[in-house]
């Protein structure tokens, strides 16, 4: 039987994480402050799942995102929208606000904003390495457990 190797990656404040399974048991981890870095880390992984938006808009909304809220349902507000890309190209985050409400007439929360680095970072090495893929972990969770996260909701998580 072959061997079947995942690897999931997130970011934190001071870079980025990544967990490998092997045949569905965890492996290893790695941590790096590039997301470069931590894939070259994790190159025997044959699928990296990126829990950051991957695809940048040139404008609206992307329907992974308006599908991914609805799939959801009440951790709705857990799935940021993808900012246009040339929104990330603004100097500062009021001239990022500003481009933002000239494109989609929506402005960009500072949670988002703080995200740029991450975002860009991701969406360059997506566009050179097929093995990358946007995930979202709350619509993980709601597809195996076909449920709602009521019990996280209720627990103080949302």
């Amino acid at each position: 039987m072959a061997v079947s190797v995942v690897a999931g990656i997130d970011g934190y404040r001071k870079g980025w994480v990544a967990v490998v399974l092997r045949d569905a048991r965890f492996d290893r981890a790695h941590v790096a402050t590039s997301l470069v870095e931590v894939v070259g880390a994790v190159s025997d992984a044959e699928v990296i799942g990126v829990d950051i938006p991957i695809g940048l808009p040139e404008r609206g909304r992307r329907p992974a995102d308006i599908e991914a809220r609805a799939f959801i349902g009440p951790r709705r507000n857990s799935v940021f929208f993808a900012v246009p890309r040339a929104v990330w190209s603004a100097a500062t985050p009021d001239e990022a606000r500003t481009a933002s409400l000239a494109i989609d007439g929506v402005s960009v929360s500072a949670q988002t904003l703080a995200l740029g680095a991450k975002v860009l970072e991701a969406d360059a090495l997506a566009r050179v390495d097929d093995r990358l893929h946007e995930v979202h972990p709350e619509v993980s969770f709601a597809a195996l457990s076909d449920a709602y996260l009521s019990w996280y909701c209720h627990r103080g998580g949302g």
